[in-house]
């Protein structure tokens, strides 16, 4: 139904245990749907094989703004894909990634910089631009 569905903005799928192979499936179809803006995914024991498919639909995604990952199985190697999806993805403002296993601070720094230049600019344009100067 989300891969057709052009009203439901909101998706909550939190404490849902969708586990990798869930996130895989949420992904293919977020690839379609443009009309989801705010994505929770909190508390669904995601590790880092499920983050990756999620990551790479986010590089194109348009329409997700808003993406809660708190309190999944992320390490360091699920928190680089989340880094390197953000260095292009341009609307993703508000994002949770909190309590996970990763312990990398560089990288959570990163993170934590490319959303706010998200954030920040007018316009994905600027947003890109912005990222392409820091490469």
């Amino acid at each position: 139904i989300l891969r057709i569905n052009a009203t439901v903005t909101t998706l909550n799928l939190h404490f849902n245990k969708i586990g990798n192979a869930g996130a895989k499936d949420l992904a293919e179809v977020l690839l379609i749907n443009a009309s989801v803006a705010q994505l929770d995914l909190g508390l669904n024991e995601i590790s880092d094989t499920g983050i990756k498919d999620l990551a790479e639909m986010l590089r194109v995604n348009a329409t997700i703004t808003r993406l809660n990952l708190f309190g999944n199985e992320i390490s360091s190697i699920g928190k680089k894909a989340l880094a390197e999806m953000l260095r292009i993805n341009v609307t993703i403002i508000t994002f949770d990634f909190g309590y996970n296993k990763y312990s990398s601070d560089d990288l959570q720094e990163e993170i934590n910089r490319l959303s706010k230049i998200n954030k920040r600019a007018s316009h994905p344009e600027e947003a890109f631009g912005e990222k392409v100067k820091l490469a």
